[in-house]
Parts: C-alpha cells; structure tokens; sequence
C-alpha cells in the first residue's frame, strides 16, 4: 500500500516536472542562450544583438512547429510591448542598467530585452494548454482592467517614491479571495487559490531573474561592482506583473469564445462560474 502511494506521488510530481518544463521552454532558452552567450566570443555583432537574432529565431521556430498558435502570438506581443515601454522608463531613471553595447537598441535599452517579458506572457499561456486549467469565479472584466491599469502605473510611479503597492493587494485580496484555478497533473483534478499561484509564479520569475542577472542580462545598480542576489523586494513586483499577464491571457480567451469568433478561433473557455 505505501509503495503504490508513493508511486502515485512520483507520478504527479514527474507529470506536473514535465508539463512545467514544457510551458517554460522559451524563457529556459533564454536563459541558455545567456548563459552560453557569456563565455562564447561571438563574431560581428554584439553579445546583445545575437541574443536579439536568438530569440527571433526561437520565437520563429515554437510558430513554425506549431507548439504556439497565431492566436497565442497576440498575448505575447502585447506583454512584450508593455515590457519594452517599462524598460525605456526604468533605465531612463536608473533603476537598472544594460552594462554590454549593442547596436539594435532603443534609448540604450537592448532590443532582446523586451523577449524576456515575452517569455513569460509564453508561459501562461502555454501551462493553460498543458495542465488544463480552469478559471473558477473570475473577476468582472471591468474591475480586472482598473486593475492592471492601477498595477502597471504603480510601476512608473514607484520610481519616484510613490509606490501603492500595499493598497493594490487588498483590492488583489478582495477581487481574488473566492477566485481558484484547477488543473490536471497525472489525470487527477488538482485546486488551488489564484493568489497563491500569482505568488508562486512570482517566486519562480524571481529566481530566473537572479540568473539572469548573474549572466549580465542586465544590472541593477548594487549589482555593477560585484554581482550579488536580487533584492527579495522584487518578488512583489515580479508577483503584480504576472497577475497583469494572466489577466491579459484569461481575457483575450474571454474575447476569442464571444460568438463573433468562437466558430473560427475555437478556443476553449477556461472561465468557469
């Protein structure tokens, strides 16, 4: 009996290894392409404009086999847009800086950069597909868009020393207290509370940050001497993000299931009352 309970366990945790490995394909490509990167000597260009070539390239190749859909593409593109406005600003005010050259670049913001933010957006979207997960009371639309518009101003704001953080997780808390998702590990229905998961998806971002950093991704100022850990802070803001990339995934699905194009797009509904 102890053995067959152990078995069963294994088997969730190596199924739900798998399905993690699968929808974090993207952003551990990058992060291999960092690290390689770093102690290769790449003729011609730049370290940072060969990674651009790089993530094209990835991005090009998950299309190409189909492992994302056109439809995925549209999520992507506009967290990778969100993510290279917010990279202009931030550098513009120092909180961060690329330390290596680069030719494809926009106000000394490297032109790969903004595929980081894409990886993550690639994420949602693909451990959606790979554990089949399902919404459980999910906030109005409404409510959800002041949020995230709330969420993303914070980030220009805190820059300045006005950061409300702290009033956005109460509204966190109360719009998402009853929201849960379930998904499938093993063929077993698993459930667990939507704030959790934002948290634990932070705190996973927070540790491929450190690596990313460590392989001169990018620094922040504390880090241009002598590389050292992230500042722990940076989970809460890692935390806030993937709270707007989840919105912007769970309702673009919203939209793809109104009849207008649900015939054609044939998405399926992961919003369940």
């Amino acid at each position: 009996m102890a053995k067959a309970k152990w078995s069963f366990i294994f088997q969730q945790l190596w199924d739900f290894f798998v399905k993690q490995l699968k929808a974090v394909l993207f952003g551990a490509l990058i992060l291999l392409g960092l690290g390689l990167s770093k102690y290769l000597t790449l003729p011609w260009l730049e370290r940072y404009d060969w990674l651009l070539i790089y993530v094209l390239l990835i991005q090009v190749i998950l299309l190409w086999t189909k492992f994302e859909r056109a439809f995925d593409l549209i999520a992507i593109m506009i967290f990778h847009i969100m993510g290279m406005v917010l990279e202009i600003y931030k550098v513009k005010f120092g909180s961060w800086t690329y330390p290596e050259p680069a030719l494809f670049e926009i106000f000394n913001v490297p032109l790969y950069s903004a595929f980081m933010y894409s990886a993550i957006g690639s994420y949602i979207v693909r451990i959606i597909k790979e554990m089949d997960i399902e919404v459980k009371h999910w906030p109005r639309w409404y409510y959800l868009l002041g949020l995230s518009g709330a969420i993303y101003l914070n980030f220009f704001t805190d820059t300045h020393g006005f950061d409300y953080r702290d009033f956005l997780y109460i509204v966190i808390l109360i719009l998402f207290w009853k929201t849960k998702f379930t998904f499938k590990v093993g063929g077993v229905v698993h459930e667990w509370l939507a704030v959790i998961g934002f948290f634990l998806i932070g705190l996973f971002i927070y540790f491929a940050e450190n690596i990313g950093s460590f392989f001169n991704a990018w620094r922040y100022s504390y880090q241009l001497t002598t590389w050292r850990l992230v500042d722990v802070g940076k989970i809460s803001s890692w935390t806030l993000l993937i709270i707007i990339t989840i919105i912007i995934v769970v309702e673009l699905q919203r939209l793809a299931n109104l009849p207008l194009f649900a015939k054609k797009l044939k998405i399926k509904n992961i919003i369940k009352e």
